[in-house]
């Protein structure tokens, strides 16, 4: 899921699923399944100082930026993932006989991704006219 101040994060994220769904097509004749995992917060050190920098200089425009950054120093060591369960799950996840492509481990990244879903599932059928407006006519 994406949010102000977390661009690149997001971007990242996005580039692994989408390698990891490519590359699942790629080694499916091989016996070889792919999975991209997408767990919700899990309690690390991942939100400390020593692993996310902030910015020394603070534009005021950035409001919701800074508001992201608080709530993610709330966030810092409240996560709701427990990394050994996190582990567990992955384990389950190898042991499989038919893995999925994408799995979301956690009720947040679950709940995050089920609403994100409907709310572009509603955003493209209100545009479905402007996305078909480009193509050549059918003769």
């Amino acid at each position: 899921m994406t949010g102000p101040g977390q661009a690149i994060y997001s971007a990242t994220k996005a580039a692994v699923i989408m390698m990891s769904e490519a590359l699942a097509d790629e080694v499916a004749p091989f016996g070889i399944q792919v999975t991209a995992v997408g767990p919700s917060g899990v309690r690390t050190d991942f939100l400390d100082d020593r692993s996310m920098k902030r910015p020394q200089k603070q534009l005021p425009e950035y409001q919701v930026v800074r508001q992201t950054m608080a709530g993610l120093a709330q966030l810092n060591h409240n996560q709701s993932g427990d990394p050994e369960l996190v582990g567990q799950a992955i384990i389950t996840l190898a042991q499989m006989e038919e893995m999925p492509r994408r799995l979301y481990l956690g009720n947040w990244s679950l709940g995050a991704l089920q609403q994100k879903i409907g709310t572009l599932v509603e955003e493209i059928n209100r545009n479905v006219a402007l996305s078909q407006s480009i193509d050549w006519p059918v003769e």
